[in-house]
């Protein structure tokens, strides 16, 4: 364990990096929206069953997609300490160590071998898409740790006996699937080859049948999101639109085309397989079956794939590819003590080892950061300028060329908005809005689409709070 302490060290100058910038370095829209929900628990009291964000009004504000865990947990932190978007990066990487933790556990429970599993462990959190999402204000890290910790719990009641341990397993699959759908049921493959194929203890029916358990939680939740979100007004985020289905699953056809795959494929270089590295995975996946337990990792490596092919749709999202890399982490340690092999001397071998991890970290972080560019770099200043001319109950209006949800603007602004698209940019539709309250009207990007001689003319009536060449701000009053 001292060890493996030593290794958590050495990576947290890594994760605490630009750790108090602000949540618009990446996914700009994924991190702010995940902040508005734990603000408003914060204010409002933690309601898992609603959480809110401020993007779509306050009459429809609550939006229904993960099972809000990670926000509860942050949302705790503000209450102990303070409101900090500091607690949500810090969260992250809480989580990822757990994560790394149980995987190590879990390895040397397969394995019994404690230098496969810290070197395994270490590559887990050199990834360079683990070392990035690792410390963003976004729910994978927690959802990872709750993955990884139900395949430790399932694997160790099996192979001990313990029927503790797989109730244990079933809480926090339970959790997983609760905390993300996508993600977690795929990892049931190696549970059920240990279940039929290393199970000596328990009934194998009784077994299969508890893993319905945390399949129908997620199942009850996926069909609470769909009613709510149906009631709030957002029919686009459930399974009856059809747009929204092939936007995250495709089409059966799309599987047989190549350029269905391609963005995806490219993410996976060097997201998470580097110049480095790749030599290890691709010769660790052949020669792991001389390990103990070796099924166990194809079973994972199929999880994985399952995963990537079932939701090839969504892997143009970056940090969805965080899930296969433990199995890549698995591999590459195996491949890489094959490498080592290579060396007779033991001074020899230790020095290919510590030049290796460090030119392999160096090349991690180099990826790893690139994705530092702000994502909507006027949203601090949109934000000071609404705070200095709105009161807090008052509301805002985001026109964009095209509808885009981003939640940015209203975050930053710390008021309730309404995001809208330019060809909803009319008077009749201001002017109702402003009977609800709505005091400034925000255009981003207005030269796409700003036509003060004719079809906006109305806008010349009000006052120009800002103008720039990103965005506008008016001050709307009929």
């Amino acid at each position: 364990m001292r060890k493996l302490f030593i290794i958590f060290i050495f990576f947290l100058p890594i994760l605490f990096y630009h750790i108090n910038i602000p949540i618009l370095d990446t996914y700009s829209f994924r991190q702010t929206q995940t902040a508005s929900v734990v603000r408003n628990f914060y204010k409002n009291g933690i309601n898992l069953l609603k959480p809110e964000i401020d993007v779509f009004g306050p009459e429809d504000g609550y939006i229904f997609l993960e099972f809000p865990i990670y926000q509860a947990i942050v949302s705790l932190f503000y209450k102990v300490f303070k409101p900090s978007e500091i607690w949500g990066r810090i969260v992250s990487i809480i989580m990822a160590y757990i994560g790394a933790l149980l995987f190590f556990k879990l390895l040397i429970l397969l394995t019994s071998d404690i230098n496969f599993s810290l070197l395994s462990t270490f590559f887990y959190l050199s990834i360079p898409i683990n070392i990035h999402f690792n410390r963003t204000f976004l729910m994978e890290p927690t959802v990872m740790a709750t993955i990884i910790g139900f395949l430790y719990f399932f694997t160790r009641g099996i192979l001990e006996g313990n029927i503790y341990f797989w109730i244990l397993g079933i809480i926090l699959s339970s959790i997983s699937f609760l905390h993300k759908s996508l993600y977690g049921p795929f990892f049931l493959i190696p549970i059920l080859y240990l279940v039929i194929f290393r199970n000596k203890k328990f009934n194998k029916f009784i077994l299969l049948l508890t893993l319905l358990i945390p399949i129908s939680v997620m199942i009850l939740w996926q069909l609470y999101c769909e009613r709510m979100n149906f009631l709030y007004g957002h029919f686009w985020l459930t399974l009856a639109d059809e747009a929204y289905r092939i936007r995250n699953f495709g089409t059966i056809k799309e599987r047989f085309v190549f350029h269905t795959y391609k963005q995806g494929i490219l993410n996976l270089y060097p997201e998470i397989l580097t110049p480095l590295t790749l030599i290890p995975v691709i010769l660790g996946f052949f020669v792991i079956k001389n390990r103990k337990n070796y099924q166990y990792f194809y079973s994972l490596a199929l999880s994985s794939f399952l995963f990537y092919l079932v939701l090839i749709k969504l892997q143009c999202h970056h940090y969805y590819n965080i899930i296969i890399t433990p199995s890549i982490s698995i591999f590459c340690a195996e491949g890489f003590l094959q490498l080592k092999k290579f060396f007779k001397n033991k001074l020899l071998k230790n020095i290919f080892l510590l030049v290796f991890l460090i030119f392999n970290t160096g090349i991690s972080v180099k990826y790893a950061y690139r994705y530092h560019k702000f994502d909507a770099p006027a949203a601090l200043k949109i934000g000071e300028i609404v705070k200095k001319y709105t009161e807090p109950s008052e509301y805002i209006i985001i026109c964009t060329p095209g509808y885009d949800w981003n939640s940015a603007y209203v975050y930053y602004s710390e008021r309730k908005g309404l995001h809208i698209e330019s060809n909803e940019l009319k008077e009749n539709k201001l002017k109702n809005l402003n009977r609800k309250n709505y005091k400034l009207l925000i255009l981003i990007d207005w030269q796409n689409y700003l036509n003060l001689e004719e079809k906006h003319k109305f806008l010349n009536n009000f006052e120009v709070v800002e103008k720039n060449e990103e965005f506008m701000i008016y001050k709307i009053r009929f």
